[in-house]
Order: C-alpha cells, then structure tokens, then sequence
C-alpha cells in the first residue's frame, strides 16, 4: 500500500514539474525593468552639491548670479536702493530648500564664513524667503548687520634705538619712547620686545586699559670707568599681536 501511494505521490510531482515548463515556455514571461538609477549629483571644486537643472528651472535662476548677489547682499555689499531686483533673486533661492543648502555650504567651504556667521545666514535666509521689500530689507541689515570675521596678526611696531656716551666725568641716561595705536576695529592682545642689539640697555611695553594703544619705552646707561669710558644702547622692535573685525 505504502509503495502505491509513493508512486502516486512522485507521478503527481513529475506531472507538475512538466506542466510548470510548460507554462514558462509557452507563456511569455516579462522582462524585467531595471530600477532607474539617480544621476549622480554634480559637485562644485569645493565639495559643495550643485542643485541640478530641474531646480534651477523652478526657481528660476542662473547658478551664478545667484550665487554672487546672495554672499553680496548676505555681506551688506549691495545697495538694495541702486539695485532693488537683487531681493527678487536673493527671495526666490531662499524660499528653495537645495539652493539655500548648495548656497550655504560655499559660505562655509569656499567663503570661510565662522560658524556664527553660518548662524547669520539662517536668519537672513528666512527673512528673505518671506520676500521683503527693499525698504523693509534695509531696516533689517541694520538691526541684524553680518557678523564681522575676528583676525589675528602680528604687526612689527616701535623700531627704538637709543644711543648714551659719556658726558665729562658723567655718564647720563638717555631714553625714548614710542606709542602706537591699533587701527580702527582692532585691539592689541600682547606686545613682545624683540632686542636687536643691546649693550647695557633697558625696555619695556604699557598696554592701556582699553587695548587700543601701546607704549614702548627704550633707555641706554654709559658704562665702565672714567677711563675707558663704554658707550651703551639698545635698539629693538615691539612684535604686537592684533585682533581685527574684517
């Protein structure tokens, strides 16, 4: 009884194998369509993804133009009252999300711009996208201006050289001083004396209280004995460390 049922049990399998054959072959099978694979996206020399055409279609919009009036009037380099069309342009990127993307990330890869004028740009992109008059634009660059990059440099200031000789059976002091102030937008964080020559010399730096200027002080001693009577001098440099606003 076993073996019958077995036997059954396989001339059923075999019967269905041949008849599925059947039906792939003669039934044409579809051919499968392929996924469509994204165009890859273009990426500008400095690592920033550019929106591609089908935005800048909808937007409306040269790339480059663009580009160059929102980092002029983000900076407050475009005189919105001579020019009046650039809100229109500037309104239309801010309101597109790729745009503000690509547009902010050169501020920060190609223009350096500090985290906190990175900051500066999502408030100036949303009072943009709210598309502004020109009137109403320069009441808001004025209460919200671009927050200025913090520089420092070192700047060589003060060249000193005093010089002291005997004076009959004298041997006199002799000093000079020197103030420098730090230009406008500038404070002065340290100031370093750099002695060129020095043979019985003295120096020394004051930084005022409010940062904005220094003084430099240089005196020299005559030296040695009546008879061999040595002259003294100094001559130096103060190297001052800067911090400007740009």
């Amino acid at each position: 009884m076993k073996n019958k049922i077995l036997k059954y049990v396989m001339i059923f399998a075999v019967i269905a194998m041949v008849g599925w054959l059947i039906i792939r072959i003669v039934i044409p099978q579809p051919i499968p369509v392929p996924a469509a694979v994204p165009a890859p996206s273009v990426v500008s020399d400095d690592g920033c993804p550019r929106p591609d055409s089908v935005v800048l279609t909808k937007v409306g919009v040269d790339l480059s133009l663009a580009s160059a009036s929102y980092a002029k009037l983000a900076l407050g380099k475009i005189d919105v009252k001579t020019d009046p069309g650039v809100i229109d342009l500037v309104g239309k990127v801010s309101r597109d999300a790729e745009m503000r993307d690509y547009l902010r990330c050169l501020a920060l890869r190609r223009d350096r711009f500090t985290p906190e004028q990175a900051a500066y740009l999502e408030r100036f992109n949303g009072f943009m996208a709210a598309n502004p008059t020109a009137a109403e634009f320069t009441t808001w660059q004025a209460a919200n201006p671009f927050p200025k990059t913090l520089v420092e440099k070192t700047v060589p200031v003060c060249p000193l050289n005093v010089s002291a000789e005997w004076d009959g059976l004298s041997a006199p002091e002799k000093s000079d001083k020197c103030t420098y102030t730090a230009p406008a937008g500038c404070t002065i964080l340290s100031a370093d004396i750099v002695k060129k020559s020095d043979n019985n010399g003295q120096s020394s730096t004051k930084i005022a209280e409010d940062s904005r200027s220094l003084t430099a002080y240089a005196s020299a001693t005559p030296h040695g004995s009546v008879a061999d009577r040595k002259r003294g001098w100094i001559e130096l440099v103060v190297n001052t460390r800067i911090r400007c606003a740009e």
